[in-house]
């Protein structure tokens, strides 16, 4: 760019030197009158001629131009230095657009000679041709030399071949778009072939002997052939597949009116209290089993008469569940416990009208024999636990008739030393007589076992030492007689 810039300034003429004259202003005024002009318009169109036919180029500055021109009558033209330049510079940009659209109309000149002269010789120019085999043979023409530039040739050439290119490629998908389209209308023409119809059974039906595919459907390959012919098979399948889509929205139809008829008859019998949270299956299976809503829900795939049956019961039971918490804080509120001996009447009369009218009669029943229930078992469980502790009072005291002196010998009873065991602080916690009986019974009973094992475990004592003194003996005889021997 900078060597180009060099070039130009070199090829710039230079402006003519004014020798400089003596500074006589009122002899100059005289002899170079300033022109006069009527319009602006007119004073600038003057400058700018004058500036054409001083030969000012595009790239001169306004210093360049001042000094070709500041001697000549029109310079003046215009009254201050600020309007010279303004119109200096519209000239400058004039010329520059000027100079620019020549440059581009001469290098599209140049361009078109040059796409005539590859069309000259079109036939020995192929999309994979280079520019160097174009060169070795255009070379003598001059169309070709006029373009000075080897890369700008180049640059025209590879342009030509791409656009050869993409010819060729259009006329290939034109080709290859034409050809499956009639390869598609060979299908639709061949009434064997329907969307059960495999690709290896088509093929059998579109491929006559003797016949070139490639030829008559010029442009396709086999993944072409298979594409369109999945693209009719699916065509194929809309109206099978539309049909099912049918079936199957018509048959989720029956079974949702199914269902919901169903469970018109659960809460059918909800309100007749003939279902409630205790219920079970087999005492409501006689009730419907002739009904026809149930005979409709009979083997729904989704779900069965007993699965929403259940879920009717859960429903119960959730409303139980909110229901009891209802009831129990009234009782609450009141202080009130159910226990075993608190009839219906006096629970019900404990709860006040916004409880019984918010919980069905049935519920309340329910809940109230759930509290029993729970009452009767806190007794069970207190007793349990009192009879658990008496349990471990007996033991304590039968350990303790241990320690009692005198001690107690076998042939003791009950009336023999009760006046002792009721000092004992062991009966005192008891306070029991007949649990203290019972532990003195099981005492003796121990001890009497325990003597047994003492006389049991002293008899086998004796007859091992019988046992080994015959034994003994018996050595010593045979000992004897060897002896003899």
């Amino acid at each position: 760019m900078g060597g180009t810039s060099r070039d130009k300034r070199k090829n710039i003429p230079t402006p003519p030197i004014v020798p400089a004259k003596p500074s006589t202003p009122s002899v100059v005024q005289l002899e170079q009158p300033i022109p006069e002009f009527d319009t602006k318009e007119e004073a600038e169109k003057a400058f700018l001629g004058l500036l054409k036919e001083t030969g000012v180029k595009s790239d001169w500055t306004w210093d360049q131009a001042m000094r070709a021109i500041i001697t000549k009558p029109l310079y003046r033209a215009l009254k201050t230095i600020v309007e010279r330049k303004a119109a200096f510079q519209a000239y400058v940009d004039a010329e520059s657009k000027r100079e620019r659209e020549e440059k581009e109309e001469f290098e599209r000149q140049q361009k078109q000679s040059f796409m005539a002269l590859i069309d000259r010789h079109k036939e020995m120019v192929k999309p994979y041709t280079r520019y160097s085999t174009f060169a070795h043979l255009a070379s003598h023409d001059p169309a070709f030399n006029t373009i000075k530039s080897d890369k700008q040739r180049e640059a025209y050439f590879e342009e030509y071949v791409q656009n050869m290119q993409r010819a060729e490629k259009d006329k290939l998908r034109d080709l290859r778009k034409n050809s499956m389209e009639r390869f598609g209308q060979l299908l639709r023409s061949i009434p064997d072939i329907t969307y059960r119809t495999q690709w290896k059974e088509a093929q059998s039906l579109y491929m006559e002997p003797n016949h070139d595919l490639k030829q008559e459907f010029q442009g396709m390959d086999m993944l072409d052939f298979l594409s369109v012919f999945e693209e009719y098979n699916r065509a194929l399948w809309e109206e099978p597949l539309n049909e099912l889509n049918k079936k199957m929205t018509n048959r989720k139809r029956r079974e949702r009116k199914a269902r919901e008829g169903y469970r018109e008859l659960m809460q059918e019998l909800v309100a007749n209290h003939k279902i409630n949270v205790r219920t079970m299956w087999k005492n409501i299976y006689p009730i419907i089993k002739d009904d026809p809503r149930y005979l409709e829900a009979v083997g729904l795939p989704e779900s069965t008469p007993l699965d929403m049956f259940w879920d009717v019961i859960d429903d119960l039971d959730e409303q139980l569940y909110q229901q009891k918490k209802l009831v129990y804080d009234a009782l609450k509120r009141a202080d009130f416990d159910v226990t075993l001996e608190t009839s219906l009447d006096d629970y019900l009369k404990v709860l006040d009208e916004s409880v019984t009218s918010e919980v069905n009669q049935e519920n309340l029943v329910f809940i109230f024999e759930h509290l029993q229930l729970k009452a009767e078992h806190r007794l069970k469980e207190e007793k349990r636990r009192q009879e658990k502790k008496q349990k471990k009072r007996m033991d304590i005291l039968r350990h303790a008739l241990k320690r009692l002196q005198p001690p107690i010998q076998l042939d003791d009873t009950w009336e023999n030393v009760k006046s002792r065991v009721e000092e004992m602080e062991e009966y005192k916690e008891l306070n029991e007589p007949a649990l203290a009986q019972e532990a003195f019974e099981k005492f003796m009973k121990r001890l009497r076992e325990k003597i047994e094992e003492e006389e049991d475990e002293e008899g086998m004592i004796k007859e091992g030492d019988d046992e080994d003194e015959h034994r003994s003996m018996g050595s010593h005889r045979r000992k004897r007689r060897d002896y003899s021997f």
